[in-house]
């Protein structure tokens, strides 16, 4: 340090040690209090001069300056001050924060919150006070990303949110109380149902006793008569969702020309018990109103439960008009894709517990992930142990992944682990698993296959002349003139 600057820096530390209550002026330099607090003299002298600036310089506050390291010393006199723009407001999140009662989650998940809806431009006064107090479940309910979309509620059920635009559909479902109806929401929203039919019908088919209704075009009169063991409101919104899917029947065309709000619907017969009185009165209303014709929207003839193409399906003692309506219906129920339902009740499979979650790995739909799960799905009682309970360590042994190679055991007859895996030529592989070994002339081939390429021909010619005329795989391929590759 020159004179120069240590006369300037002692005239300063004079200066600055004025008005400190616990350091008499001139008592001792800076340099020799700065050597006692261990913080050096250019810490210790700009600390002093940012807490005069604040009026904050006193007994406690010089004694901190002196004695505190850096991570102590920002975490007490320099915390990282984030301002948010709220409502034409601008809003420091520290204080907001302290000023809470019993705030439900930490100041740095409260301040990520805040930037992340911000980012959104979503953050307003009640997004503000719900980033501090919501639990994580009901925070991504309400404010979470990734495909979120905007839901305005515009129907009657809920006339106090008529008109109200929320976040997402869950969190509409949330606001209501209806939360645990999700599954059955999305699946008919998908479907095209209006949200108040989505959550009113009923998703279960009842007693099983049908009922014959009309569906009457109001701008031309055209009659529609139809036979259904579903709430009436539940098969009118299967209709329209037909006709939206482009189904080329007089009622579908009907309903795209004037849309749902141009039809009425109304039950003529309820209460019918069997298949056979279902199947007559429809054909009597049928004929009674002229629904089948040029003055009617019917097209198939009356009385076809289920449809031109379905039959009457029986399951936990009720009927529905066909296995596809019953894997519809039951994958409503049970919150299930009614492909899996349709493929259980055809099997006579159990319907499974719950809906397939999907992995939320980040490797998961890679190549290498899918290989993994392939393995402990075919060989569970297979697979080491660190392989089974590991995917990180799985990976950490087979990589890299090499183009164009899949994966096998070198000895089949132990199980899947670091020591008993190989990348190969999948041909090659699978020749060596699945593959009838063949000898020729001393050689063996791992196939037939490749046994016949060797010898250019083909493997049906190879196979026929050794299976159905009995040569030997040698003289199967003696008057072959060309020499076998090598």
């Amino acid at each position: 340090m020159t004179t120069e600057v240590g006369t300037s820096l002692a005239s300063g530390a004079s200066d600055l040690l004025l008005g400190v209550p616990a350091v008499e002026p001139g008592a001792a330099s800076y340099s020799a209090i700065a050597g006692l607090g261990g913080v050096g003299l250019e810490r210790l002298l700009e600390r002093v001069r940012r807490l005069r600036r604040r009026g904050a310089l006193d007994a406690q506050s010089f004694g901190d300056a002196l004695t505190l390291s850096s991570p102590e010393y920002r975490r007490k006199y320099c915390p990282r001050r984030t301002r948010a723009h709220v409502e034409c407001d601008v809003v420091d999140l520290l204080p907001f924060y302290n000023a809470l009662q019993k705030p439900g989650v930490s100041y740095a998940t409260f301040r990520s919150r805040v930037q992340s809806v911000g980012g959104r431009a979503l953050l307003d006064r009640n997004a503000l006070s719900a980033a501090a107090m919501l639990k994580q479940a009901d925070w991504q309910t309400h404010y979470g990303g990734g495909r979120r979309r905007a839901f305005i509620y515009e129907g009657e059920i809920f006339q106090g949110l008529q008109g109200r635009e929320f976040l997402s559909v869950t969190s509409f479902l949330k606001a209501v109380g209806r939360y645990h109806q999700r599954e059955v929401v999305w699946n008919r929203l998908r479907r095209g149902w209006a949200m108040d039919d989505a959550l009113e019908v009923p998703v279960h088919v009842g007693t099983g006793k049908g009922r014959v209704y009309l569906v009457l075009q109001l701008s031309t009169g055209l009659k529609y008569v139809g036979l259904t063991t579903l709430d009436i409101r539940q098969r009118w919104a299967m209709h329209c969702s037909r006709a939206r899917a482009g189904s080329s029947t007089k009622l579908a065309q009907a309903i795209r020309l004037d849309g749902p709000e141009g039809f009425t619907v109304v039950v003529l017969e309820d209460g019918l018990s069997s298949p056979e009185e279902l199947r007559a009165r429809e054909r009597h209303w049928v004929e009674a109103l002229a629904a089948r014709g040029p003055g009617g929207l019917n097209t198939a003839p009356a009385g076809g439960l289920g449809g031109s193409r379905g039959k009457p399906f029986e399951f936990g003692g009720e009927v529905f008009p066909s296995k596809k309506l019953a894997a519809r219906c039951l994958g409503e129920v049970h919150g299930l894709a009614p492909h899996v339902v349709e493929a259980r009740l055809t099997s006579g499979r159990p319907l499974p517990s719950s809906a397939r979650v999907h992995s939320r790995h980040p490797d998961a739909g890679t190549k290498l992930f899918r290989v993994w799960k392939g393995i402990l799905k075919r060989c569970s009682a297979s697979v080491d142990e660190a392989w089974g309970a590991s995917y990180e360590q799985f990976k950490t042994d087979v990589s890299p992944v090499p183009p164009g190679r899949a994966l096998f055991r070198i000895d089949s007859r132990l199980p899947w682990g670091p020591l008993n895996w190989q990348w190969i030529d999948k041909r090659a592989g699978v020749e060596s698993v699945h593959g009838c070994p063949v000898q020729i002339d001393g050689r063996q081939y791992p196939s037939w296959t490749s046994a016949a390429k060797a010898f250019h021909m083909a493997p049906s010619t190879l196979k026929y002349r050794v299976l159905r005329l009995g040569l030997t795989p040698s003289e199967a391929v003696r008057d072959k003139t060309s020499a076998p590759s090598l």
